[in-house]
């Protein structure tokens, strides 16, 4: 049904943007009213579903509801749209639109994926999620608590102006009104989140990409041996051409990580599981941290 000149394609675009007649039709494309005819036939054959009115005030339309074929999707298309409403079904409490939009994109003989992003045995707080989602999209200023690195809880208020997914974590990209800066707020650690009647315009802010500040930190090459006992864990958290497989069945890690108070407590979350480390000052370190340990422990009656 498609002309070398995309006509055919161009009426139905015309249609979706409200009734109109064949006379008006025939006028715009350059051919005659009995072309014009032919070619709304062949769009019904199609599947388009024309509607035509005689009398004073008919004229040629599409059917109210077609709107969404606008966009001409392939099934590739489709499947991936309706990949991305079911990731985001959860986010929202207005589940019926995302149940009938999965219902035009996605195929009705297959439900070949689920996504949650609750961690195991944690349950997703959708109810926050949903209240940022609105503050953000509806340009909405906030007020939260927020635990920070050091520990305490600080009453924020912030224009939140992007919601983003990073390292297996949720963040909100946000104006804080507090430092008066850009600041990034991890989701997990605000807590109290209300939306207020103070509104803000988001395109008079643009927040920087989210990055480590490379003086907060420097880098160092580690090599750390494990047993094949958290295997799971190795492959599941470094990249498979750091790792090498020994003859006695251990894993060695050769990696560059962060020089900061993460990374000791992250090679302690092994365990007796780390066989040996490298650098000789991070093994000092993690020793020293498990000597105090030891000390606390034996307080404890």
């Amino acid at each position: 049904m498609i002309y070398e000149n995309g006509q055919t394609v161009r009426q139905v675009h015309c249609l979706l943007n409200g009734k109109t007649t064949t006379g008006e039709l025939a006028e715009r494309f350059g051919v005659s009213k009995r072309t014009i005819l032919r070619d709304l036939e062949t769009l019904s054959l199609a599947g388009v579903p024309v509607c035509t009115a005689s009398g004073n005030g008919g004229g040629v339309s599409v059917l109210d509801g077609y709107v969404l074929d606008k966009t001409a999707l392939s099934e590739s298309e489709r499947e991936q749209i309706a990949c991305g409403i079911k990731m985001f079904a959860q986010f929202g409490t207005d589940r019926q639109s995302a149940q009938k939009l999965a219902a035009v994109f996605s195929r009705t003989d297959a439900d070949w994926i689920d996504v949650d992003f609750s961690g195991w045995g944690a349950k997703f707080d959708s109810d926050k999620f949903a209240a940022l989602k609105h503050a953000v999209t509806g340009g909405r200023a906030i007020r939260f608590e927020y635990v920070g690195s050091s520990g305490g809880r600080v009453r924020r208020s912030a224009y939140p102006l992007k919601l983003v997914y990073k390292s297996k974590a949720w963040y909100v990209q946000a104006y804080c009104l507090l430092r008066g800066a850009y600041r990034t707020f991890k989701i997990s650690r605000m807590s109290e989140v209300t939306v207020l009647p103070q509104t803000f315009d988001p395109r008079e802010y643009s927040p920087p990409p989210i990055e480590i500040a490379q003086s907060d930190w420097q880098a160092v090459d580690i090599c750390a041996t494990f047993t094949r006992g958290v295997a799971y864990r190795v492959f599941d958290e470094f990249d498979a051409n750091e790792i090498t497989e020994n003859a006695d069945g251990s894993l060695t890690v050769r990696t560059s990580m962060p020089y900061n108070d993460y990374i000791s407590g992250y090679l302690m979350s092994f365990g007796d599981a780390l066989l040996d480390l490298s650098p000789k000052g991070l093994r000092d370190e993690i020793t020293c941290k498990c000597k105090i340990l030891l000390e606390n422990f034996s307080k404890v009656t």
